[in-house]
């Protein structure tokens, strides 16, 4: 059906969700310019993440009237889709915060991340400063009457 769309000139954005395993059934997939491949059966964690991913960096590029390169760097490094993460950040962790910011459904500080997932404050803001630059996570930024503001994070 890709090939046909495809053929057809159809301007279109497509996910796969498919059981096929074959490593050339993905060559073949990626070359007709899927956005992401997800295999069957899935959690529906992954597919939250690659619709997450497809809207926050897809979409988002698509609506910029110019882009930079850390533009396209951002969108083809596809940390969120299941990538690599960056150096010092880990699979476990992330899932943790993320969970943590979606059941709050409120913004949270990096100290109350911290403390909720029982890691420090410098690490819960690593995180959550990674998630906001893959674009799933916003900040918002909280002025108090004495000291330094607070950033406080949130799921998109």
């Amino acid at each position: 059906m890709l090939k046909e769309i495809r053929r057809q000139n159809i301007s279109v954005d497509v996910l796969a969700i498919t059981a096929a395993q074959q490593g050339e059934i993905v060559a073949e997939l990626l070359r007709y310019g899927v956005v992401d491949y997800i295999i069957k059966p899935f959690k529906k964690e992954r597919l939250v993440k690659a619709l997450l991913t497809y809207k926050n960096k897809y979409l988002k590029i698509g609506r910029k009237r110019s882009v930079q390169q850390e533009d396209i760097d951002r969108l083809f490094a596809r940390s969120s889709a299941g990538g690599e993460l960056p150096k010092g950040l880990n699979d476990i962790t992330l899932k943790k915060i993320l969970s943590l910011l979606e059941e709050t459904r409120e913004p949270l500080a990096a100290a109350e991340v911290a403390k909720k997932a029982g890691i420090s404050r410098v690490t819960a803001r690593r995180y959550l400063e990674y998630l906001e630059r893959e674009g799933v996570a916003g900040k918002e930024i909280r002025y108090g009457s004495i000291g330094r503001p607070v950033n406080y994070y949130y799921l998109r």
